[in-house]
């Protein structure tokens, strides 16, 4: 068991139907206030990427023999493995340079293991954990859900903290992160934006552009 007991990731959804499939927001989401918590979902998602990450620090620096084991685990259910330099860690400004000497704990590299089937991965290194889900252009199967993503998060993590402690490492987990990227074809960004903020009765003013992103407040 992770040392934080079990991880709870928690997350907010909207409305993102354009016209052409138009779903009325509130046809979707709860009227009546106290049911504000129930679960809404999408007729079509979206979501081209999903990524769940929980980051932990170690009682003792991760080496390749403790996750050496996870080969053997995991060679059934996600056959490919690569492996790319490690990213910085999470709480050190990414332009710091570490230097390392012959007493240095080398850092394990960003190792990911890959399903072929369902287009889901796991992902490791010395400060994170992470579950990825991708959309397959090709066979274009659904998204799997939140919920389904999150059971591998648990499912894989405690998985990965057996591992460790069999050599004494135990994972302290200080944050939680969730990702999604959506794409919704032929729109703007302002022009969603807009769309999800105004029911679909808007349309973005001249001064907007087509950047990938919009904040709103």
């Amino acid at each position: 068991q992770l040392s934080r007991g079990i991880l709870s990731i928690t997350r907010q959804a909207a409305t993102l139907t354009p016209p052409g499939n138009r779903v009325r927001y509130s046809d979707v989401m709860p009227t009546d206030p106290r049911n504000a918590s129930d679960t809404v979902k999408f007729l079509k998602p979206p979501v081209r990427r999903v990524e769940l990450t929980i980051y932990f620090n170690a009682s003792d620096a991760i080496q390749g023999s403790h996750v050496a084991p996870l080969s053997q685990i995991w060679k059934e259910t996600y056959p490919r493995v690569t492996e790319h330099a490690p990213m910085p860690p999470e709480d050190e400004p990414s332009e710091n340079i570490s230097v390392l000497n012959e007493n240095s704990s080398w850092p394990i590299p960003f190792t990911r293991y890959a399903s072929v089937v369902d287009r889901r991965s796991v992902a490791f290194q010395r400060d994170r954990f992470e579950v990825r889900w991708d959309f397959d252009e090709e066979s274009g199967a659904p998204y799997p859900g939140f919920e389904s993503l999150l059971d591998t998060l648990r499912q894989e993590s405690d998985v990965f903290s057996r591992v460790l402690s069999n050599s004494d490492v135990s994972l302290d987990i200080t944050k939680a992160e969730c990702r999604y990227v959506n794409q919704i074809p032929g729109m703007t960004a302002a022009q969603l934006a807009v769309g999800v903020l105004t029911d679909w009765q808007g349309s973005p003013g001249a001064h907007t552009d087509d950047s990938n992103y919009v904040g709103v407040r």
